[in-house]
């Protein structure tokens, strides 16, 4: 696993933001993301990133930005039946986290 976290070496302000829930964020991927990624981790980022809010990490890439969204609404919408419903029944291992890092 890469220890490069390009995604951390730029802001994300309001200007770039695209589409924003609950958990998930699209941005016009910053042109230091794109540039750090094809130099320091052999990776092609899309137009559009997905992130994750909790997290702060890419998630997703999409060059258009209806499947930027789409990919983004499918996430949080994984994110809220679990939250809900709880473990899938055909998913071996999966390790809920809390929202609140103090937990």
């Amino acid at each position: 696993m890469s220890k490069v976290d390009f995604w951390k070496m730029a802001e994300i302000t309001d200007g770039i933001r695209v589409w924003e829930d609950q958990d998930y964020l699209v941005v016009v991927t910053p042109t230091l993301w794109r540039q750090l990624a094809r130099s320091d981790t052999d990776r092609n980022l899309g137009e559009y990133a997905v992130v994750n809010k909790q997290y702060g990490t890419v998630e997703s890439t999409a060059n258009n930005l209806p499947l930027a969204i789409n990919t983004a609404k499918a996430l949080q919408g994984a994110v809220n039946e679990i939250e809900e419903k709880g473990k899938p029944s055909n998913v071996e291992t999966l390790r809920l986290v809390p929202k609140d890092p103090t937990n």
